[in-house]
């Protein structure tokens, strides 16, 4: 059973979002942006993951120097189901 990063409960969902496949998952009411914790869902489109924390594209690209980090989309692969 899957563990939310975001809020250490259980997922019994039947879907989940992933960041990095296998490793960081969520419930989707709880994957949010660990710098402005604006909820990142499929209207985001993309979330950046750098050290297990969470960005949107708006504060990973303020407040860190860009740089070739793993991007997650939700086109369908970003969501896995249980």
């Amino acid at each position: 059973m899957a563990t939310c990063v975001g809020c250490r409960r259980p997922i019994l969902d039947r879907y989940v979002l992933e960041a990095v496949p296998g490793q960081l998952r969520w419930h989707a009411a709880c994957l949010r942006c660990d710098e402005c914790r604006q909820l990142i869902d499929e209207s985001a489109g993309t979330c950046f993951v750098r050290h297990h924390s969470v960005y949107c594209s708006h504060d990973f690209h303020r407040s860190l120097h860009y740089s070739a980090v793993p991007r997650t989309t939700f086109s369908g692969s970003g969501v896995v189901q249980l």
